[in-house]
């Protein structure tokens, strides 16, 4: 008997967080199910997972929108999966269902959308195809609420991100810094978010430069592109040293001396974590934080917003940065709270001025991360769970309507029947 077909479209190969969350779980699940990759930001190059799985680019010489829009349709076609899994934003879920809407009306397959939720308030976006989609999975409890806030009447299901025992993981600070070639000694406060808008990478620059300006032996560690998307962190960081009149010589480390995101493997970035004394996330809004999830679980203390799904993962663990103002998004209007440089720096010299306290927010963080719900293996059986009630359930408009003769009526009225 063949197995059920499903085409997966989401982040794979590349050294993202989305990536990372295709490949542990399509390896958990390729035993239950024949899946088809569409792969974003995938190139097509020789790669270890292709030996497991089809996997098609999102983007080829012709099509080169990076998310597939341009290529799911014909690949449905091609593949005729029973189900197709998409895993990313909302509105790019939207443009991928919009070219397959009517595949999908025609019952060739059944969809199924895994989607972060990042802020509050959406004026749009949420509601265009939700109530078609045979099933909404969310990344916490949070995402759920937001998505009946704005109306969905349908179930949300809840099925957070993980980690794999052995890939993230404690080891000793000083062999860490070692292996990057980076001072043994000093406190080092680190940011591994994109570089990009909502991440807010300047906040996390000003309260560094506030936490630092008295303290020579703190560096600031950036695991991002020089430029990307967002800020130009080197004169960024240069500007707000000088306000305060610190030397920015020597107070800084990048992965990369590149404009675009680092790209290193697992093994390296399980190092790059563990040099790190606290580790930062100062966005506007966040759908998981996995580099806060992978980092925590490395024994390194977090420094969080105190909004959206890092409130929901890290209160009681880590310290919550404060809010200063409502950043009202230009997309959908969606509500982002800005978090505080200034407290941000507080909680910084707080740390570094007790390092008991430090210890002990980093292993309640730790403990927080290893907890079993953010198992992989266990993630994985939820979603096989999700994908088998999907596909053994009856469309409502497949089921065929009785009805009863007017005479059949007639004498069920006359015994009080009807």
């Amino acid at each position: 008997m063949s197995k059920p077909k499903i085409l997966w479209s989401a982040d794979a190969v590349a050294t993202t967080g989305f990536a990372r969350v295709t490949e542990n779980l399509c390896k958990r699940l390729k035993d239950k199910y024949e899946i088809v990759i569409l792969g974003n930001n995938y190139w097509g190059d020789p790669c270890e997972l292709a030996k497991d799985f089809k996997i098609y680019p999102s983007s080829n010489r012709f099509q080169t929108e990076p998310f597939g829009v341009q290529r799911i349709r014909e690949i449905c076609d091609r593949e005729r999966p029973d189900l197709v899994f998409v895993n990313n934003d909302m509105w790019i879920i939207n443009q991928l269902y919009d070219q397959i809407k009517d595949f999908h009306g025609e019952g060739r397959f059944k969809f199924v959308a895994y989607t972060p939720m990042d802020s509050y308030g959406w004026t749009g976006c949420l509601k265009d195809f939700a109530e078609n989609f045979d099933e909404i999975v969310v990344y916490t409890e949070f995402g759920a609420r937001e998505f009946h806030y704005a109306g969905i009447n349908k179930p949300i299901s809840v099925i957070p991100h993980g980690i794999t025992e052995g890939q993230f993981f404690p080891m000793d600070k000083v062999e860490a810094r070692k292996k990057l070639k980076i001072p043994e000694e000093g406190f080092i406060v680190f940011n591994g978010n994109r570089n990009q808008a909502r991440k807010r990478i300047d906040i996390t620059i000003a309260a560094f430069a506030e936490f630092c300006a008295d303290k020579p032996d703190t560096k600031l560690y950036l695991h991002m592109g020089m430029k990307d998307q967002g800020w130009d962190v080197m004169n960024l960081f240069g500007r707000e040293m000088r306000k305060r009149n610190v030397d920015p010589n020597g107070r800084i480390v990048m992965t990369t001396q590149s404009h675009q995101p680092p790209s290193v493997p697992v093994e390296m970035l399980n190092v790059i974590y563990n040099c790190a004394d606290v580790s930062l996330n100062t966005c506007k809004g966040e759908g998981h934080g996995l580099i806060n999830h992978e980092s925590a679980a490395c024994r390194v203390a977090q420094v969080v917003p105190n909004h959206t799904s890092l409130k929901e993962i890290f209160e009681g663990a880590a310290p919550l940065i404060d809010n200063c103002f409502m950043d009202v998004d230009m997309n959908f209007n969606r509500d982002m709270p800005v978090p505080a440089a200034e407290h941000l720096a507080e909680i910084l010299g707080d740390l570094y001025d007790d390092r008991q306290l430090l210890d002990q927010v980093a292993e309640d963080c730790y403990q927080r991360a290893i907890d079993p719900k953010y198992q992989w293996d266990g993630i994985a059986k939820q979603f096989e769970s999700q994908f088998e009630t999907v596909l053994n359930s009856v469309d409502p408009l497949s089921v065929p309507t009785i009805k009863r003769s007017k005479r059949s009526r007639r004498k069920a009225k006359a015994k009080g029947l009807a």
